[in-house]
């Protein structure tokens, strides 16, 4: 976790002094080393999503499952904003 907030510490100083010159590879290559355990990750994301998709289709109870998470995730998502005040205006 650490990375991730080094990450947008030093992306958040970065667009506070924002130029049209200004870049940001530096930031990614500085943190590259770190970063490389998302490879994986990301790597798989594909096999992942087929597999999820391929055992909703045949367990009912999977897919029920995937239903009340998301669900409870969406709550989540409306209490913390509840929780911290916090407005949108779309």
């Amino acid at each position: 976790m650490a990375v991730n907030l080094e990450l947008l510490s030093n992306l958040e100083t970065r667009f506070q002094s924002w130029s049209p010159t200004q870049q940001i590879g530096d930031i990614f290559l500085k943190l590259a080393e770190y970063l490389r355990i998302y490879v994986g990750l990301v790597n798989g994301y594909s096999t992942a999503l087929e597999l999820i998709n391929k055992n909703q289709v045949d367990n009912p109870a999977f897919k029920h499952f995937l239903e009340v998470i998301l669900l409870l995730f969406i709550l989540f998502i409306y209490l913390f904003i509840y929780y911290f005040n916090w407005e949108f205006n779309f």
